[in-house]
């Protein structure tokens, strides 16, 4: 059985694979939400190498609670057993290198050179093989997840299958073949009349050595070292065999055919007997333990700077429900930790409370500019797309029902077609995603339906709220539509299977300070901008004293 039939560190069975392929293909015809919850530079934090990873296993925002509770305990043998980044998957990446050394192109090997190599590389595969089996006996006890037992599993029982005892076998008997049968190769050398060297040939094959003789042109030829003895041009033809007469091994070996035939019956054996344990399947394996290897190298990063992030309970996707305690956005995080190389915790990063269930599944998002408002939007749907590729989430706690799909709306300017305008676009874009969400969708949106006259925008801004309560679907309206809180109320008397609460974004209002801090509460009057303006904006006695200098 080869190694990926046997174990996937990513699905637990062929099933589960199946059915993730078909959602990731089907959500390709879904509206990217991907851009909107910045995913690429979470990729990237989590595996700087290879993004894409990283990015395919999120395309699939996987809903299946089996799947990604396999993943979730497999992340979790990485934290608590260091070793396995450091020795299994250390020796994983020995393997792969090695069959890389390999060209199976050619079974057949036409010099000594050749079979030598293969017969390292064969020696190296096994010897990686024991090493794997031996840190499964001293640390197998401590692994839980069942994707970890399985791959250690794999490799106890490897020995005993019936193609790696036939290529063991193949190479035990070929390295005895290879010391044993040729040890010394008699060349007669015919010269012309001036002493050129004119033709050459075999004289004599044994599976003795040559000793020297005790003339002057022995002495010559030979040299003698203490209990050894060795050829004194080996050395110089070992440099001639390998950098500048390739030839000269190959032709050897084929004028020794009827002797090298075994050899290269018995290599051709191993290999095949190599490839058909596993070739390409390793580069798969390597591939996703990098990806369990980044994830956990994130959280500890995490850790390190006072924040926390943990394994979210799936919640039953028919709950619909969404609890975060001390969440935060981790690209924000990110791009503020590089920045900042002191602080720690709530100083270096803000973070919040969110609970979406029967009493509030939806919320209006109001409050002071430059609030955080839009980045803890954004944080909610990042923990909702780890959540659903199998990894840890911001924050202390959390517990989470799985998406069917991440709805966003951040509307841009230069998405604004030449014959349309922005808010025809707004609508087309809303109308598109309303025509795709079930009661099982996540819906964010930032500063939508703002493009109008402000009474137009409350008055269909409430209109597209009521369609999302009666759908029943969880999410966050960013807005400065404060008056949109009254319609809220209006429809929460209705009983629509989503009520629609109320998140606050606040600031001191003396010194006109931004908190970071959501609270429920009803929105404010006002979103204090005008301390934006006192920070940035023009002041009159700046101009009047600058035109007063000109004048």
């Amino acid at each position: 059985m080869k190694l990926m039939e046997s174990t996937n560190l990513f699905y637990p069975d062929a099933k589960s694979a199946e059915y993730a392929a078909k959602r990731r293909k089907k959500l390709r015809e879904y509206p990217d939400c991907f851009e909107d919850l910045e995913a690429k530079r979470l990729a990237l934090m989590i595996l700087p190498q290879n993004p894409d990873r990283v990015l395919w296993l999120m395309s699939e925002l996987n809903d299946d609670p089996d799947t990604l509770g396999y993943r979730l305990d497999c992340l979790e043998d990485f934290l608590r057993q260091p070793k396995l980044s450091d020795t299994f998957r250390s020796i994983i990446r020995r393997i792969s290198d090695n069959n890389k050394q390999l060209d199976f192109g050619s079974e057949k090997p036409n010099s000594f050179t050749e079979i030598r190599m293969r017969m390292d590389n064969l020696q190296i595969f096994m010897d990686c093989i024991a090493e794997i089996n031996a840190f499964g006996e001293r640390c197998g006890h401590s692994i839980k997840s069942a994707a970890m037992n399985n791959l250690l599993s794999f490799f106890k029982e490897l020995p005993a299958q019936e193609k790696y005892v036939e290529m063991a076998n193949n190479l035990s008997e070929l390295q005895q073949i290879f010391s044993k049968t040729i040890r010394s190769v008699k060349i007669g050398i015919n010269f012309t009349h001036d002493m050129t060297p004119d033709t050459c040939g075999i004289l004599e094959v044994s599976s003795d050595r040559i000793y020297p003789k005790g003339n002057v042109l022995d002495r010559m030829i030979f040299k003698t070292y203490r209990n050894s003895e060795q050829f004194s041009g080996e050395e110089h033809l070992n440099t001639a065999t390998r950098n500048q007469s390739p030839d000269m091994d190959t032709a050897l070996f084929k004028e020794l055919d009827s002797y090298t035939k075994e050899f290269s019956r018995r290599i051709a054996a191993a290999l095949r007997n190599y490839r058909d344990i596993f070739f390409s399947d390793i580069n798969e394996l390597e591939h996703q333990l990098d990806f369990y290897d980044g994830a956990v190298n994130l959280i500890q990063y995490v850790r390190a700077r006072g924040l926390e992030m943990c394994r979210p309970v799936l919640a039953p996707k028919e709950e619909r429900r969404l609890m975060l305690k001390n969440t935060f956005d981790l690209c924000f995080f990110r791009q503020i930790s590089s920045a900042d190389y002191k602080s720690r915790g709530e100083r270096l990063c803000v973070t919040n409370n969110i609970y979406m269930d029967d009493t509030a599944r939806f919320y209006m998002i109001t409050g002071a500019n430059n609030g955080g408002k839009t980045t803890f939007a954004r944080g909610v749907g990042i923990c909702q797309l780890l959540a659903q590729t199998g990894l840890y989430v911001p924050g202390t706690a959390a517990e989470i029902s799985p998406a069917d799909y991440i709805f966003t709306h951040f509307p841009k300017e230069e998405e604004v077609g030449i014959n349309s305008s922005r808010f025809t676009t707004e609508i087309k874009q809303l109308k598109e995603i309303c025509d795709l969400i079930t009661p099982y969708s996540m819906m964010i949106m930032n500063e939508s339906i703002q493009s109008t006259t402000p009474d137009e925008c409350l008055e269909i801004a409430g209109r597209h709220l009521e369609i999302l309560a009666a759908a029943g679907v969880r999410g966050m309206y960013v807005t400065h539509l404060v008056g949109l809180y009254v319609k809220s109320q209006e429809l929460n008397e209705k009983g629509y299977s989503s009520k629609i609460g109320s998140l606050v974004s606040t600031a001191d209002k003396a010194s006109g300070k931004r908190l970071y801090k959501l609270s429920q509460r009803p929105p404010l009057k006002e979103s204090l901008a005008y301390t934006v303006y006192d920070n940035f904006g023009a002041k009159l006695e700046d101009v009047i004293k600058r035109l007063e200098v000109v004048v």
